[in-house]
Parts: structure tokens; sequence; C-alpha cells
């Protein structure tokens, strides 16, 4: 099992958890999890890799889920305010870094974190992308600090693992995006019963315009004709100068011969 900086404290310490490299059963997991289904609450952590980029380049979200207990059912909602930003052709990649599957007809499962539990999945430039994460999410950890006897354990959906977030979005912008601010709607929906909660948050980005991709060149130009112009100017007078000079020593001749 792929394993983050926890687990190698753990592996040091010689208390790694059971569930970190043994097959868990359907039942058993329940005692795995973060609480109870009606202790439920979550919300989304979003952070923005890529705030500013220019058209053609791809932003990047990274998406972890904190909070405590073991909701019945979820489904994650991912919207992009214009059609037009996102390149049609190729939109871009929703990857998952928690897998938690069933190894045996038994029901017996795995869990899995960072890149060996990979899942891509392809975008769609006209819609949003809705996925329902695995249990896995909200299973318990031992990655507490602090002071443990007083707080709440951790669960998978909150940590990093083989360095990638348990969720990354990455939209692949159009070449020809129009230049401005745009907005990324994450939507988590989840549940208890009869009882429904969201979390939601909004992540913005800028699409550059053409001056702000090339404002050091055009400055640079700017500058170099600035210069060139002086020079030309600093050439003019100098010939003027020059010129003047001549007139007056031919005049001055002229006088000398009479």
């Amino acid at each position: 099992m792929a394993r983050s900086n926890f687990h190698q404290l753990w592996d040091a310490a010689d208390q790694t958890p059971g569930w970190a490299n043994t097959p868990i059963s359907h039942e058993s997991s329940v005692s795995d999890a973060s609480g109870n289904c009606s202790d439920a609450s979550y919300s989304l952590i979003t952070l923005n890799r890529t705030p500013v980029v220019n058209p053609g380049e791809t932003v990047e979200i990274e998406v972890l889920l904190s909070g405590y207990g073991f909701p019945d059912e979820n489904k994650l909602y991912i919207s992009w305010s214009s059609p037009y930003v996102v390149n049609r052709d190729n939109p871009g990649t929703f990857e998952l870094y928690v897998s938690y599957e069933t190894i045996s007809p038994e029901g017996d499962w795995r869990l899995t974190t960072g890149k060996e539990s990979l899942r891509t999945h392809n975008l769609k430039a006209e819609a949003g992308v809705a996925y329902v994460l695995t249990r896995g999410y909200f299973l318990k950890t031992e990655t507490q600090e602090g002071f443990p006897d007083y707080g709440l354990e951790g669960v998978i959906g909150e940590w990093h693992w083989d360095g990638e977030p348990p969720i990354l979005l990455s939209i692949n912008t159009a070449q020809d995006s129009p230049q401005g601010d745009y907005e990324i709607q994450f939507v988590f929906t989840y549940s208890c019963g009869q009882q429904y909660k969201q979390d939601y948050k909004v992540v913005q980005f800028n699409v550059r315009s053409g001056w702000e991709r090339n404002q050091w060149k055009w400055i640079i130009a700017g500058v170099t004709v600035a210069l060139l112009s002086l020079v030309v100017t600093a050439i003019g007078i100098v010939y003027q100068i020059k010129k003047r000079q001549d007139i007056d020593k031919a005049n001055s001749y002229s006088q000398t011969q009479e």
C-alpha cells in the first residue's frame, strides 16, 4: 500500500495500523469509521496551485475533505463558470488518490492511498463532473497531532498521500480563452438517513490578457524604440552642428580671400 510520511513515522515506532496493510471486511469497516452517520459533518478544503494562467495552460485544484463521521451516501459535484475557457478537445482530468475496493467474493475490502490507488476520469468541456467518493475517504487515521486525548480522529480525506492530494482537478484552458476571472464551484452533498447536508466552495483563477502575457516584450520594445529615437536625434544634432561649422569655415575662408 502506498503510504504517506505519517505511515513512515508509525513504521519507525513499530506502530503501523493494522488496516494500513491488511484486508478489512465490509462490516468491520464501520468500526474504522470516524464516528457514526449521525455525527457526519464535513467541509471541503480547496487549494489552488495555479491562480493565474496563460491561455492553453492547465488549472490545477487540490481538494481535501476535513471533518468527522461516516455518511450513508455522498456525491461531489464540480462545475465551471464558462464553457469557453475549457479546451474542448482535451478538457482535463479528475484524479482520485484514495481507493476502497472489493478484493474477495466474501466482501473483503482493501484501502489504498496515493499513486497506487490513482483513478483518473476525463472531463467533458460542456459540463461539470459528479462523483461518489468511496468510503475510504471517511475512514479514520492515526495521524492526530497535538493532544490526541482531547482530539477527534483524523480521516483519510484530510491528508496528502505520496505527495498527492486525495482529489486533484486539472482543467486545460483553451488557446483562445477570453482573458479575465473565472470560477470553479465545488458542492459536496452527503446524507444520514433522511438528513442531507452540503458544503460549497468556489475557487477563482485568472486567464492573462495578451498585454499581461507579453508586457515585458512590449516594455523592452518600447525602451528599444526610445533609445533608437534618442540615438537618431543625437546623430541629427551632431550632423547639424557639423554642417553649421563647415558653413562657418567656408564663410570665414571667403572673407579672408577678399
